[in-house]
């Protein structure tokens, strides 16, 4: 049997096309490590901790306060649809309502 010939250039012809197959085994159920190790990853924290300026911390905590607010009314009001503040706000305000959210 002779396979057309790829349909992209940069890839091999395995990668590329494909030959009809009968129905693919079903992977329900299985695990590829165990399930012991999964929950060790999910345990312990990948990622590295966040870095802040000393200049720009309580930047945005301040400018909640001069407008009478509390951080998270005031990221609500910059994260409303239709909100003029500045990108960075809008940033600053993505990641006070994210930051709420951890256990620290």
């Amino acid at each position: 049997m002779s396979y057309p010939p790829p349909i992209c250039v940069r890839y091999p012809p395995a990668l590329s096309y494909r030959p009809p197959t009968a129905k693919a085994p079903s992977r329900q159920g299985t695990f590829s490590t165990s399930p012991s190790l999964i929950i060790a990853r999910m345990a312990t924290p990948s990622k590295k901790p966040i870095h802040i300026k000393k200049s720009t911390t309580g930047t945005y905590t301040a400018r909640a306060k001069a407008k009478g607010h509390t951080v998270q009314q005031q990221a609500k009001i910059d994260l409303a649809p239709g909100s003029k503040a500045s990108p960075l706000q809008k940033k600053r305000a993505n990641f006070a309502r994210n930051a709420k959210k951890w256990s620290h």
